[in-house]
Order: C-alpha cells, then structure tokens, then sequence
C-alpha cells in the first residue's frame, strides 16, 4: 500500500520519485527504477542526482553503453559528483580497470567521504593488491 501511494506522489515530486527509485534498486527492480526515473529525468534534466540513479539502473539492466553516456555527461556538468564518479567506477571494473576504478573511487571519496559502497568497494580493491596502508586511511 505504502509503495502504490508513494508510486502515485511520484507523478509529481521529483523527490519522492529518486527515493522510490533508490528503494527500487535496493530491492534489485532495475527495470522499475528506469521507469521511476526516465520520468524525472524527462521533467528534470539537469538533475544530477536522478541522472546518476539512472545510470546505476542502466548498470544494472546491463545497459553498459547508456550507463557510461549518462555518467560521462554528470561528471562534465560536474566534475566531483561523487556518486558519478562512484558509476564510473563500476564500469571501469565491468573492464577490469581496477587501476582507474581505485583512481574513482579515491576521488569519489574525497567528494563524499559518507558513500559507504565506495568505500567498500575501495577497500576489497586495496586488498586485492594488499595495500594495508591505504586500507588503514
């Protein structure tokens, strides 16, 4: 009931739409997510937020190519949002770029030291090189 109600506030608040979005993917629905934001961000396009969600939905739906697009465009509007540079991380591992992906990550961290799932994922790639010192910072 709760989400029919927050699915029909989200017609028209672009805030409540990104968080029924995010709750969407929490959930692994990538497909419900698109079509939560593919609205907000036809209303809103320069909201960035929205745009980055979007991409880590693309992501998710195995949308590589889309995914990459979105989060190229966030980071040239602006060039430390962290949550893309946190997208573009993801691709960059896809490709087994684990040397850029910790080059992302390091900077989306330097944006937004409270992104947990950067931090994590920085974390298991310093380990993976055994990299006790940065691990440690």
């Amino acid at each position: 009931m709760l989400l029919t109600r927050a699915q029909q506030v989200a017609q028209s608040d672009d805030d409540i739409a990104v968080a029924l979005a995010e709750a969407q993917l929490a959930v692994g629905d990538s497909n419900l997510a698109l079509q939560t934001l593919t609205d907000v961000v036809s209303r809103s396009p320069g909201r960035l937020d929205a745009q980055v969600l979007m991409g880590r939905a693309e992501l998710l739906s195995d949308r590589t190519e889309p995914a990459q697009r979105r989060a190229k465009a966030v980071l040239d509007a602006s060039p430390e949002q962290a949550g893309a540079l946190y997208l573009m991380a993801l691709l960059q591992l896809g490709h087994n770029d684990k040397a850029s992906a910790i080059g992302s990550l390091e900077r989306s961290l330097a944006s937004d030291p409270t992104l947990v799932a950067a931090r994590t994922q920085l974390a298991e790639l310093l380990a993976e090189r055994q990299d006790w010192p940065r691990i440690v910072e």
